[in-house]
């Protein structure tokens, strides 16, 4: 009888919980899993070049009021849209399952519309990033909200295969009433699951996007107008992710492991502005690498009550970023003749953490609100809070 591998709509079974040095071995091997993986970054890593010092933007730039280069506010690898990915994922490897648990709590309240395997699903989050100005970038707080949406189809019991749309609009400040950007972002997805044994799985999304980036900010050469920049460009998101549950009941554990690549190319610009006397820099193209591996753990608990089934569920990960393709940007600074310059941005915090929690309620007649939230922690550059909320209905 094959085995659920997610706790997500199993209901309790006391009579079927392991005993505890089960449950601690299971323990055990998730966190030497997560412990080893840790270790090999470091091992790995490139050293800091020893006593060089950047040069900066305002190192070229003669101005009376300069605070940093204009460029756009970078995304998060671990994004909210991956992790909503992975979510429909994690509720979809319980559908066609042979266990009686796990496919009664499923047909008791699918988690989407669904029609012989084909599913739909709608979710939806609210990102707030907290950006720490430094000597080579501007500061800036941000908030960003859109809705994901997606149709898959199970391909029996051995995986899933799907595509999804998503849409992303941010707008922030930069720090010291500088100014003000708004970034829009339309991605499309395509994502798949496969399931080796009943409990291991691994997860693969592909995306691809167009990404509009405007800001206006101050003249850095003292006068009264604003400048404004208006810019376009590309986004490509690779992500494969693996892991492998232990179940006891209602109660499910285990490690996870994955490898995330995002590519951002954008457009070169001049910026314009209403004074024909205000600085108005030309920014070349600008490209970005980034490719990071996550280390984790996640648990969760399914709970059967007289209304339905309440699944909370805790994760935490490790995140190590391995390259660093942002290192520099040109541009042509009005202020200081028509020759380009190169100035230092910021380096990536190469190793910082990912904690989340959340809840799934199942109901009766395929109504499945859902809440949950993630921070992006031990990040000296940036701190990110993350919350995705919604219902799934089924018919």
């Amino acid at each position: 009888m094959r085995e659920c591998r997610s706790s997500v709509f199993r209901q309790i079974d006391r009579s079927s919980l392991a005993p505890m040095p089960a449950l601690a071995r299971a323990f055990a091997i998730s966190i030497a899993a997560a412990a080893l993986a840790l270790a090999l970054p470091a091992v790995l890593s490139t050293p800091v070049e020893a006593g060089s010092t950047p040069v900066t933007y305002c190192d070229f730039n003669d101005v009376s009021d300069c605070q940093g280069p204009s460029t756009t506010p970078s995304d998060d690898i671990s994004g909210s849209t991956q992790r909503q990915i992975q979510q429909r994922l994690q509720q979809l490897r319980c559908e066609g399952s042979d266990d009686p648990a796990c496919a009664g709590a499923a047909g008791a309240a699918a988690d989407s519309v669904s029609y012989e395997g084909l599913g739909v699903f709608v979710s939806a989050d609210y990102q707030h990033k907290d950006k720490t100005a430094t000597d080579t970038e501007l500061g800036f707080k941000s908030n960003s909200v859109g809705p994901t949406i997606g149709v898959d189809y199970m391909l029996g019991t051995s995986g899933v295969i799907g595509g999804a749309f998503d849409y992303s609009h941010g707008f922030g400040d930069y720090d010291n009433n500088y100014g003000d950007f708004d970034t829009d972002t339309y991605t499309l997805i395509v994502y798949g699951s496969y399931f080796p044994t009943d409990q291991s799985f691994i997860d693969v999304a592909l995306g691809v996007g167009r990404k509009e980036f405007k800001n206006e900010h101050i003249d850095e050469g003292g006068g009264a107008s604003t400048v404004e920049g208006d810019t376009d460009g590309i986004e490509f998101t690779a992500d494969i992710t693996g892991g492998y549950d232990f179940s006891f009941g209602g109660f499910t554990v285990g490690p996870r492991l994955g490898l995330h690549y995002k590519r951002t190319d954008l457009n070169g610009f001049t910026e314009t502005s209403a004074d024909p006397g205000a600085i108005q820099n030309t920014y070349f193209d600008q490209e970005d690498d980034s490719l990071t591996g996550t280390v984790g753990v996640q648990a969760s608990y399914a709970i059967s009550t007289s209304f339905g089934v309440v699944v909370p569920q805790v994760n935490a990960e490790y995140v190590r970023e391995f390259l660093d393709g942002r290192e520099d940007q040109t541009a042509i600074l009005d202020c200081c003749g028509p020759d380009p310059v190169t100035f230092k941005l910021d380096q990536p915090d190469r190793n910082h953490f990912n904690v989340g929690a959340g809840v799934v309620v199942v109901l009766p007649d395929g109504i499945n609100p859902f809440l949950s939230y993630e921070a992006e922690v031990a990040n000296y550059l940036e701190e990110t809070h993350t919350v995705t909320a919604g219902v799934r209905l089924g018919f």
